[in-house]
């Protein structure tokens, strides 16, 4: 690369600042853009209701820590676990594809 950015040191390398250059890398962008697939329903969903009530659940665990409630705090906690598993759960079978096409 030369040391002035207004002269162009490859064959058809354009200027950084010219017009040019700006065009080349927008359509570089655009060719690296690629639609993405609608998530199914069930998905959504299911992200949504473990993401929910694992925010709830270890909220109210960290409340009834901070009031001094320490087993119905921890009781709490452990009930965020079913919603992790559950997350685990949909992020893996929509990653193989086993809810996806469900048409909903």
């Amino acid at each position: 690369m030369g040391s002035n950015p207004a002269t162009p040191t490859d064959v058809g390398e354009a200027a950084p600042g010219s017009l040019d250059g700006l065009a080349a890398r927008q359509s570089g962008l655009e060719e690296s853009m690629t639609l993405q697939t609608r998530i199914p329903t069930r998905v959504v969903i299911g992200r949504i209701t473990s993401i929910i009530g694992l925010s709830f659940t270890v909220a109210v665990g960290i409340l009834l820590l901070l009031g001094g409630a320490w087993i119905a705090g921890c009781i709490s906690l452990l009930l965020a676990l079913p919603f992790v598993g559950l997350l685990r759960f949909v992020e893996y079978t929509a990653e193989r594809g086993a809810l996806r096409g469900s048409g909903s």
